[in-house]
C-alpha cells in the first residue's frame, strides 16, 4: 500500500492502581473464553528500555515546534517570480462569479507558496512565473474532475491573486521568555524546557512500553479469532472511514483514490487490522485470566469517570448509553492485563 490509510487505534496504555478492600465485581466470562483461544508465551521479566532524553532532543523539539513555526522571511519587493521561489500571496478563487469555501485567503499574514510544489490546482503556480511582485493577476484555471469536491469536480475558476513578496532568507527568533509566553503555555525559556523534557520522556516512556507490549504479543499464539469480534470491528472502521469520506464530501472510493489504494487493498488492510486489534485484546484478557486479576467497584467507578473525561461523554449515563456494561469491563481488564507486563518488566 503505497500511503497507509488504515491507522488502527490499539488497545489503550493505562495504568491503574489496585488498593482497598471493596466489593469485588464478578470476572467477566470474556477472561476464560480468551485464555481458551491465547497460549501465551514470555511476558514477565521482558526488557523495558525506556530512551533517554538528550539536549539535542530537547532543542529539536524546541526548534520544530517552537521556533521554526514562528520564523518570518526577509520580504523581498521587487523582481519577477522564479520556479522555485517561495512567494506569500493573498488570493480570491470564484466558480460562476461565485466565492467558495476554502477558495479565498484575504488575511494580512497571506499564504506562503513555493512555485513548483504542486500545492494548488494545475496551472496556479506555473502561471505565476513571471508576475511581479505588487502585481495582482487573474488566473483561469480548471479544477480536475476528480478533485474530491462534488461542487468544484471539473469546474472553471477564476482566482484573482496579488503577489505580495519573494520569500528570501528565513529569520528564525530567539528563544526568549516573551516568545515563551506569548506562543507557549508557559512564562519563561526554563519552564518550557523542562515542559519540553517532560513530554518526551512521556513519549520515550510510552513507546518503550509499546515495544515491551508487541514483545508480549509476538511471544503469544492465537488458535482462533472470534468472528463476532472481528465482524463488530470491522464495522467500526468502516463506518469511521465512511464518515471521514462525507465530512469532506466524498465518496469512500474517492477517499481510497486519494490515498493511492484500491478497495481490495483496503480490504485487506482492514481484515489485517482488525485481526491485530482482536488479537492483541485477547492477549490481554488472557494475561489477566492467568493472573487472577479482580475487578474492585473502586477502580470500576473510577475507570468509568476517567473514560468520561478522556472521550468527552457528557456523564456517566451518556457513556453507558453509547457502550455496554461488558464492553467497559473487557476495556478495563484489557488494560491491567497489559499493565502486569510493564510492571514486571527488568528496566535498563
Amino acid at each position: 500500500m503505497k500511503k497507509k490509510l488504515i491507522v488502527a487505534t490499539l488497545i489503550m496504555s493505562m495504568v491503574v492502581a489496585l488498593n482497598g478492600c471493596s466489593k469485588k465485581v464478578a470476572a467477566p466470562s470474556v477472561l476464560t473464553d480468551a485464555a481458551k483461544l491465547v497460549t501465551l508465551g514470555d511476558y514477565k521479566g521482558l526488557t523495558l528500555e525506556v530512551a533517554d532524553v538528550t539536549e539535542e532532543d530537547v532543542e529539536e523539539y524546541i526548534n520544530t515546534n517552537l521556533l521554526s513555526p514562528n520564523a518570518s522571511y526577509e520580504q523581498i519587493k521587487d523582481g519577477k517570480v522564479k520556479d522555485g521561489d517561495t512567494v506569500n500571496i493573498n488570493y480570491s478563487g470564484k466558480v460562476d462569479g461565485e466565492a467558495f469555501e476554502g477558495g479565498t485567503d484575504d488575511s494580512e499574514a497571506g499564504t506562503n507558496l513555493e512555485i513548483g510544489s504542486n500545492s494548488f490546482i494545475e496551472g496556479f503556480e506555473k502561471e505565476l512565473i513571471g508576475v511581479k511582485v505588487g502585481d495582482t493577476v487573474d488566473l483561469n484555471l480548471t479544477f480536475p474532475k476528480d478533485y474530491g469536491k462534488e461542487e468544484l469536480n471539473g469546474k472553471d475558476v477564476v482566482f484573482t491573486v496579488t503577489v505580495n513578496y519573494i520569500c528570501g532568507d528565513q529569520i528564525t527568533p530567539e528563544l526568549t521568555d516573551d516568545l515563551v509566553a506569548s506562543k507557549t503555555e508557559n512564562k519563561t525559556v526554563a519552564d518550557y524546557k523542562k515542559y519540553v523534557t517532560d513530554t518526551l520522556t512521556t513519549k520515550n516512556t510510552t513507546d518503550a512500553e509499546t515495544t515491551l507490549w508487541n514483545q508480549a504479543v509476538s511471544n503469544a499464539k492465537i488458535s482462533e479469532y472470534p468472528q463476532a469480534d472481528i465482524d463488530k470491528t470491522l464495522e467500526s472502521m468502516l463506518n469511521y472511514y465512511t464518515s471521514m469520506s462525507s465530512y469532506y464530501g466524498m465518496e469512500l472510493a474517492d477517499l481510497l483514490a486519494y490515498y493511492g489504494t484500491s478497495e481490495e487493498t483496503f480490504n485487506d488492510d482492514m481484515l489485517e487490522t482488525a485481526q491485530n486489534m482482536v488479537g492483541e485484546k485477547l492477549i490481554a484478557l488472557a494475561i489477566a485470566n492467568k493472573e487472577g486479576i479482580e475487578l474492585t467497584d473502586d477502580v470500576y467507578n473510577s475507570k468509568v469517570e476517567e473514560y468520561v473525561t478522556t472521550y468527552g461523554y457528557e456523564d456517566v449515563a451518556a457513556l453507558k448509553e453509547a457502550i455496554s456494561e461488558d464492553e467497559i469491563k473487557q476495556q478495563i481488564y484489557t488494560e491491567l492485563g497489559k499493565q502486569v507486563v510493564i510492571d514486571n518488566a527488568v528496566t535498563k
